[in-house]
């Protein structure tokens, strides 16, 4: 399975440790590619981050906010960098239903009669799930969450946790999958983030409002950067941006003639196709009332124009784009062009009217072949309004007629989702009391994605020369164990158990002694982390009895781990990181099953030899600008001044019980298989279950750095190709097996959550 890293995770996905501590985000949960990239981009740093001076802390994952566009030199925020597991294979297509008509898919046990404890409205909001395919999440008022595996056709829930329940509001999901939960009323007012697909959540304050003002609609997301949000409140003149996936938030400029004094507005993010431009252009539509219109920015608020009159009916609204080309979609009432369906073949700066006069349409949405609309009001429970469904053929300039809609569906689509499987389409809305609806279209196409500007090729040449370093010095260890008491015992998530650490970087040399042991100036040269008496003729043995160690916890963690050195090829200049983070985790399988890593144990993840596309198990991202391209290619991304460089590699988790090293140094382990759903179970010829350990290397972009230019030593494939597609790394166990079979039994098997905590009342630290 391939990677997204997952360092956002972002969406890889990024953020980072801070030189001294690790950021880790307690709410994170499972499988993020990839990195959560659970490694990540301006993009995330998918991944997914971490970071924070002091591991007392570490719970919180998302501490620092990052700066707003355009891109300064800053000090990257903390980032998420738990790996995620690759997105699943789509689920088949479920049974055939009537084509061309509407079905009712509420789920049975929701309740649609009863206003309940946060005076529900029914069911507002429905999402795809962008990594899932053929799954979406729809929430109910007051109950929750629900969700669907088979293209919308059955739902089950409620799937979150009660604490999130009490709630009228909806979500909205990130190109990494994180969903955000968006309240204007009931206990969980405000907004929260899940990590894990709904099973814990993260609440944030949301800073520029007023603690006593934290009802807000769903926020809208960066399509490059999972990390970059921007979200209005409700009934108040609140605009806001979060660099950081919800942890922090600054508020974004507005206009006087914008400020509707207690109005809610709509901002969405407009994709033009190049990260760089998408993530400071917005269009902000007022709510209905014929005195603000419809706005425009290109400069992340810095100034913005008016260019219609149009706005959106109460409640929730946002715009339909079917892919960067420039075609925008909105519906509304009060354009002096038309009321109803709008279109801009310019990314938003000028309208034209598509849509007979129906009245003030909220929603908009497309499959490959149709356009479809529909009118709605929050009207409550138990009443009718809408649904007036209309549809035009792609693009929707020609004729647009009413569609029949079933006496059931007494109410219009608040939101609505389009997704395909290939052979149909399937329309999926959320109509407040009248429930979800779902419409089959045959003969389905799948909508072109983001058509993203890959940056200019440098052939650089096949052999980097040698040179300097990129300033960041290399580490000289510590020779003592560094465990100390923590008496605060790390939750336990039930779906994952996990431990953190983090290593420097201790040398550089040419040998390798699992590849070529007893050698020198064999091969290529690798920077190393952990036991800096690591050598040539090291073993597991000799490791875990000497040499100065680089890792939190000091001689504890005596482990080698290598990977190829980066330099720009055209300088020499070395490429140094500023950190590596080591995660061992369960992953997809099940964490209370594992057994302790053996002592001897040696293998490498990746491939030396790889030059034709990306790889499964070793990927490059951004640590805040999500960059599809290098997931797509497996080459370096050329990221932002002030962002790291993700390197991020995973080991195979089943052992095959007898050997503790193989020919090729990998035959011996085996990946476990992603199923799709649950937990995994390793393959029976390789029937050991061991903890899943996913390094992260994070290169530092200055100002001098040129990331278009960097290769791996081991990249020798022709030069007109970019650097990265030989990623791969080396383990070797140092770690003292006392201290292992601790954090498995009482972190992994136990499904805590431990950062650097051992899980039974001590941490990890290394020098003050």
């Amino acid at each position: 399975m391939r990677l997204y890293s997952s360092l956002r995770t972002c969406g890889l996905a990024i953020a980072l440790l801070s030189a001294s501590a690790i950021s880790v985000d307690a709410q994170t949960a499972t499988a993020r590619r990839r990195i959560r990239v659970e490694d990540s981009p301006c993009a995330p740093s998918t991944a997914w981050r971490v970071r924070d001076t002091n591991f007392t802390t570490l719970a919180s994952a998302d501490a620092a906010a990052r700066k707003p566009r355009p891109c300064p030199v800053i000090t990257p925020p903390p980032v998420d960098t738990t790996p995620t597991s690759p997105p699943p294979p789509p689920p088949p297509p479920p049974p055939p239903p009537t084509v061309g008509t509407w079905h009712n898919v509420t789920p049975a046990n929701a309740d649609l009669t009863n206003r309940l404890s946060c005076d529900s409205y029914g069911v507002e909001n429905v999402q795809a799930d962008p990594t899932q395919p053929g799954s979406a999440y729809a929430f109910f008022h007051c109950q929750g969450l629900w969700k669907s595996v088979d293209y919308g056709a059955t739902w089950t829930g409620p799937i979150a946790p009660a604490s999130v329940n009490d709630c009228a509001g909806g979500i909205r999901i990130g190109g990494d999958g994180a969903i955000y939960l968006a309240c204007i009323r009931g206990a969980a007012v405000g907004l929260s983030r899940s990590r894990d697909r709904g099973l814990t959540w993260q609440r944030f304050a949301i800073a520029p409002a007023p603690s006593n003002r934290q009802d807000v609609y769903p926020p809208s997301v960066d399509p490059y950067d999972p990390l970059h949000l921007v979200m209005a409140g409700h009934e108040q003149d609140l605009l806001v941006e979060s660099f950081d996936g919800g942890a922090t938030w600054t508020s974004i400029r507005v206009e006087s003639g914008m400020m509707s004094g207690g109005g809610t507005n709509s901002i969405s993010f407009v994709n033009t196709g190049v990260a760089s431009t998408t993530r400071t252009t917005f269009l902000w539509i007022a709510q209905q009332s014929d005195r603000f219109g419809t706005w425009r920015t290109a400069n992340g608020g810095a100034s913005w124009v008016k260019v219609d009159r149009n706005e959106h009916p109460h409640g929730f609204s946002e715009i339909y784009q079917p892919d960067a080309s420039g075609v925008v979609y909105m519906a509304g009432a009060y354009s002096a062009l038309g009321w109803g369906v709008l279109r801009s073949a310019n990314y938003g700066q000028t309208w034209a009217h598509v849509s007979g006069a129906n009245g003030n349409q909220r929603v908009v949405i497309g499959t490959a072949k149709t356009l479809f609309a529909s009118l709605s009001y929050p009207s409550g429970l138990n009443t009718t309004f809408g649904p007036d469904m209309q549809k035009a053929a792609q693009p929707g300039t020609g004729a647009w007629s009413a569609m029949p809609t079933p006496v059931a569906m007494r109410q219009g689509a608040s939101q609505a989702i389009a997704i395909s499987d290939g052979t149909n389409s399937y329309v999926i809305t959320a109509n407040y009391g009248a429930g979800l609806w779902r419409y089959v279209e045959s003969g389905a196409t799948t909508v072109p994605p983001p058509v993203v500007t890959p940056p200019p090729v440098v052939p650089p040449p096949v052999t980097p020369p040698t040179g300097g370093t990129n300033g960041v010095p290399l580490d000289t260890g510590v020779s003592i164990a560094m465990i100390r008491n923590n008496p605060t015992i790390p939750n336990t998530i039930n779906y994952e158990g996990n431990f953190r650490t983090r290593c420097n970087i201790g040398r550089i040399g040419t040998f390798d002694p699992i590849v070529y042991p007893g050698q020198v100036n064999v091969g290529h040269e690798h920077m190393f982390f952990g036991n800096i008496g690591l050598d040539q003729n090291s073993t597991p043995a000799s490791l875990r009895l000497s040499g100065n160690s680089t890792c939190w916890g000091g001689t504890v963690n005596r482990t080698g781990y290598w990977v190829p050195s980066v330099r720009d090829a055209v300088s020499g200049q070395l490429q140094i990181p500023s950190q590596l983070n080591v995660y061992y985790k369960s992953h997809i399988l099940n964490a209370r099953t594992l057994q302790i890593i053996p002592a001897g144990l040696v293998m490498i993840a990746g491939n030396k030899n790889n030059s034709a596309g990306p790889q499964a198990h070793a990927n490059w991202n951004c640590s805040r600008t999500w960059n599809q391209q290098a997931v797509i290619d497996g080459f370096i991304p050329n990221c932002a001044v002030g962002e790291h460089v993700i390197l991020s590699v995973e080991f195979p988790d089943c052992w095959n019980g007898r050997d503790l090293d193989s020919q090729d140094h990998q035959s011996h382990m085996a990946y476990a298989p992603y199923t799709g759903a649950g937990t995994s179970v390793c393959p029976s010829s390789h029937p050991v279950p061991l903890p899943h350990i996913s390094e992260n290397f994070f290169f530092p972009v200055t100002e001098t750095s040129r990331p278009l230019q960097w290769r791996l030593s081991s990249d020798m494939y022709a030069p007109s190709i970019r650097g990265g597609r030989s990623a791969h790394a080396d383990w070797m166990n140092g770690w003292d097996q006392t201290i292992l079979a601790v954090f498995t039994r009482d972190c992994i098997n136990a499904t805590r959550d431990c950062t650097v905590d051992l899980g039974d009342g001590r941490q990890l630290y290394y020098k003050p």
